[in-house]
């Protein structure tokens, strides 16, 4: 099973209480970026755009590496 099939399977992150909404939501918008870098042959990113995730970015992988660590700690 691929780690992220789907967005379905991200609201399950969501209402277990791992991730907030924004943060789900947040990974919608980064996913569907990153398809549209994968698969087209040109795409548009300006720097205020850049500028405007940053923070939120920063915070989210935070937060995963922070579940990720717990993760591994409590199966070890």
């Amino acid at each position: 099973m691929p780690f992220w099939p789907d967005y379905a399977d991200a609201f399950e992150f969501c209402q277990d209480g791992v991730l907030t909404s924004d943060e789900v939501a947040l990974f919608r918008v980064l996913f569907d970026l990153r398809h549209e870098g994968d698969y087209e042959d040109f795409i548009d990113v300006d720097r205020a755009d850049i500028e405007e995730y940053t923070p939120q970015v920063v915070a989210l992988v935070g937060k995963l590496k922070q579940l990720v660590e717990e993760t591994i700690n409590n199966n070890v």
